[in-house]
């Protein structure tokens, strides 16, 4: 028993350390793509308007999007209705 202990608490240790995040190069280059695509945008743009601007899938842009809002790269702006959805602009 003692040693199954020491195990689980081998396992505990390891799932506590912090991961480090490796640089995907693909990832980072797809973002940069979005901002420069929305840096020369008209106006505000939809995830979905992204995404079929990009050739992606909605969630590949989703997932872009929302990082480049959590860097303050991008701003969301919620439609003016509940039904209407966000908008995507630089700021």
């Amino acid at each position: 028993q003692a040693e199954a202990v020491k195990v689980l608490v081998k396992m505990l240790e390891q799932k506590s350390k912090p991961r480090e995040r490796k640089a995907n190069p693909e990832v980072e280059t797809f973002r940069e793509a979005v901002l420069d695509m929305l840096r020369e945008a008209e106006g505000p743009m939809t995830n979905k308007e992204v995404a079929e601007a990009m050739q992606v899938s909605p969630q590949k842009a989703s997932a872009a999007l929302r990082f480049l809002v959590q860097g303050q790269y991008v701003t969301r702006v919620e439609g003016e209705k509940k039904s209407d959805p966000a908008t995507f602009v630089i700021g």
